[in-house]
């Protein structure tokens, strides 16, 4: 989800059937938040952008687990090290 855009906030009775509302949240590629009788009601997404957004919900994570590591005085690896462990890994896995 782009975090700085404004969230698409529609009433449900903008879509006369269901399929109307997947093929705009395909469209648009960001979740598209429902409201019903003038408040929050559900959230439409594709499965591309939930896979998306989980994804970059865990690599948040994981770069806030790695900044506490750093606040907390752990040590840095080099940079390359670190690249040779990652081309390992996706050799290791075929990529």
């Amino acid at each position: 989800m782009s975090y700085d855009s404004v969230p698409i906030i529609m009433p449900v009775s903008d879509f006369p059937n269901t399929e109307a509302v997947v093929q705009y949240a395909h469209q648009v590629n960001e979740p598209v938040f429902l409201t019903k009788d003038g408040r929050g009601d559900c959230v439409i997404m594709s499965i591309e952008t939930y896979e998306r957004d989980k994804t970059l919900a865990a690599l948040y994570a994981q770069i806030d687990e790695a900044l506490d590591e750093l606040d907390a005085g752990c040590e840095l690896n080099p940079g390359s090290k670190i690249l040779n462990e990652m081309e390992n890994r996706l050799r290791d896995a075929g990529v």
